[in-house]
C-alpha cells in the first residue's frame, strides 16, 4: 500500500511540475458525443500545448468532427503552431503559423500570407489552463485573428468567433465547462471528474 501511495505521489509531482493534461467529455443533451484532451507540457523556457477533440452526432445526417491544434511557446511567445479539422473524414481546414524575422507567417489551406507583427503571447490553446478576463484578446490561428473575451458573470466569459459563441466557466483557475452555441446545435465540454480531482489536489483543496 505504501509503495502504491508513493507511486501516486510521484505521478502527481510530475503532473504538477511539467504541466497538466486536462480531459473533458463533450455532451449534447444526456448523451456523450465526444471528448477533448488538452495536453500541456513545460520544459525550461519551452511550453507546448496539444489539443485534440473528436465529436460524433446526428442531426438528420451523421457528423463526425476531428480537430487538432498544436502550439509551441518559447519564453512566453508563440513560435510555431499547426492544426486541422475534418468532417466525416474529409479535410475542412489546415493551418500553420511560424514566427520569422519579419513577423508571423500564417498558412491556411495552403495559402500563405503575413499576419501579426507583434509577439503573440495569448492564444486559444491557453484558455483551458489560464482563466480569461474581461477584454482579454486571444489569438486564433484557425481564423487568423484575435478574439475578445467578455465577462458574463463570476468566472464566466464569452468569446464570439465566425463559427458562433462559446461560454467558458472556470474553477480553481482552470476551465471546467464550455457551452458551445452553434446554429445547428448547442453542446457542452465538461471536465471529467478525475481531472477535476487532480486540479483540486494541485490547489490543495479538500
Amino acid at each position: 500500500m505504501k509503495r502504491l501511495s508513493a507511486s501516486l505521489f510521484v505521478l502527481f509531482i510530475i503532473w504538477s511540475a511539467h504541466g497538466q493534461n486536462l480531459s473533458y467529455e463533450i455532451v449534447r443533451g444526456d448523451n456523450q458525443i465526444g471528448s477533448l484532451e488538452v495536453k500541456h507540457h513545460v520544459e525550461d523556457s519551452i511550453e507546448k500545448i496539444h489539443m485534440h477533440n473528436n465529436v460524433s452526432f446526428r442531426i438528420i445526417f451523421s457528423f463526425k468532427v476531428d480537430y487538432e491544434l498544436k502550439e509551441t511557446f518559447v519564453n512566453g511567445v508563440l513560435t510555431y503552431g499547426d492544426g486541422y479539422n475534418t468532417l466525416n473524414g474529409a479535410s475542412q481546414k489546415e493551418t500553420t503559423i511560424k514566427l520569422k524575422e519579419d513577423g508571423y507567417h500564417l498558412k491556411i489551406d495552403g495559402v500563405e500570407g503575413y499576419n501579426e507583427k507583434k509577439p503573440i503571447t495569448n492564444s486559444m490553446s491557453k484558455i483551458y489552463h489560464e482563466e480569461l478576463y474581461d477584454g482579454k484578446k486571444v489569438y486564433s490561428q484557425y481564423f487568423g485573428l484575435y478574439l475578445e473575451a467578455e465577462e458574463e458573470g463570476e468566472h464566466k466569459y464569452s468569446i464570439v468567433s465566425p463559427d458562433g459563441e462559446n461560454i467558458y466557466r472556470y474553477k480553481y483557475g482552470y476551465c471546467t465547462e464550455v457551452k458551445v452555441i452553434r446554429d445547428f446545435a448547442t453542446f457542452y465540454i465538461r471536465m471529467t471528474d478525475e481531472t477535476l480531482e487532480k486540479v483540486k489536489e494541485l490547489k490543495g483543496i479538500d
